[in-house]
């Protein structure tokens, strides 16, 4: 499979996706008669970025948020290549209306990609397709690596800012982001925490056009994925020393009390080892703790810095590094 024509690169981190769209019309009683433009058109804006979803955090499009994407590559970059066919190579069709509700089930999703999908593309593509008009924005079914997405709502279209969100979403599910036992990630698809503490599109009280997974330590959702999803064709080298894995503080804190940092710490050997975790302020050593981990495992430790003058200062453990701004108090 010609995967380096698509821009792969075998020292960095791919994902590729092929997209179909239905056509409008038909005869099936989840179809409204919505423009061309409107179901083809956000999967291009959302997607392939070639018409772009505005500036920072929330609105950038889904192949830029994984590009910038926290990810260590093997050629020292970091970010992973998002490939998303929506026809530019040989993928990615308008397909006509069956008359037929496919986002029903899981069968009919599985039928379209059967169908529609080169076989051999089954290893290395997801799948999603994008309806003029659902129930529900979208549904993934992980086990198939297919997903789709709406285009509208119950008549409404979708804004794409939020349609861009939903892709998002719903291709974190693909990839293996599940409220599963095991996985450490029980928040998913739940409201329990709120977005500044769980800050992910896969967290249901994020906003509508948010646009980017966690990196907290609790819930390293890029982290999950790039040791388990996303193998590159060249191997990275791995540690086999303690090591920390993520820094996470608050960005905005009150003066005049102790400033909790919480870090991340694993020990990929294969025997028990001690770590001297050094958390810097402004580039000089404020706190240090000992940390004995057994082969294999991983742990959160808590370090308080401070209390800290007013304005701009700079956490650091490792390679992690946080701005924060402290208050008056």
């Amino acid at each position: 499979m010609p995967i380096d024509e698509y821009g792969a690169d075998p020292r960095r981190k791919d994902i590729f996706v092929e997209v179909d769209s239905l056509t409008v019309g038909g005869n099936g009683p989840w179809i409204t008669q919505v423009p061309r433009s409107a179901v083809y058109g956000p999967v291009v804006a959302g997607l392939s970025g070639t018409l772009p979803l505005g500036e920072g955090p929330i609105h950038r499009s889904v192949e830029a948020m994984f590009a910038a994407a926290p990810v260590e590559n093997p050629d020292g970059s970091t970010g992973i290549d998002l490939h998303v066919d929506t026809g530019q190579f040989d993928g990615g069709e308008y397909l006509a209306d069956p008359g037929i509700d496919p986002t029903a089930n899981r069968s009919r999703v599985r039928a379209f990609r059967r169908v529609h999908m080169a076989d051999r593309r089954e290893p290395i593509f997801h799948y999603g397709l994008v309806v003029p008009n659902a129930t529900t924005v979208g549904r993934a079914f992980a086990a198939d690596s297919a997903f789709f997405v709406a285009a509208s709502v119950d008549g409404e279209r979708t804004a794409r800012g939020q349609f861009a969100s939903t892709i998002s979403h719903e291709l974190g599910h693909s990839l293996g982001l599940l409220r599963t036992r095991g996985t450490g990630f029980d928040a998913v698809d739940t409201a329990d925490l709120s977005t500044m503490a769980y800050p992910s599109v896969m967290n249901y009280d994020a906003p509508a056009a948010a646009l980017d997974f966690s990196d907290r330590c609790a819930f390293d959702e890029w982290g999950w994925l790039a040791e388990r999803s996303l193998a590159p064709r060249t191997p990275i080298e791995r540690p086999t020393e303690p090591r920390a894995t993520c820094l996470h503080v608050d960005r905005t804190v009150e003066g005049g009390a102790p400033v909790p940092v919480v870090v991340g710490v694993d020990n990929p050997g294969e025997e028990t080892a001690t770590t001297a975790v050094e958390l810097r302020l402004d580039g000089t050593v404020a706190a240090e703790r000992a940390v004995t981990l057994a082969p294999g495992e991983r742990r959160q430790v808590t370090l308080l810095v401070g209390p800290l003058s007013p304005g701009e200062h700079t956490l650091a453990v490792g390679p992690f590094e946080r701005t924060i701004h402290v208050g008056e108090g």
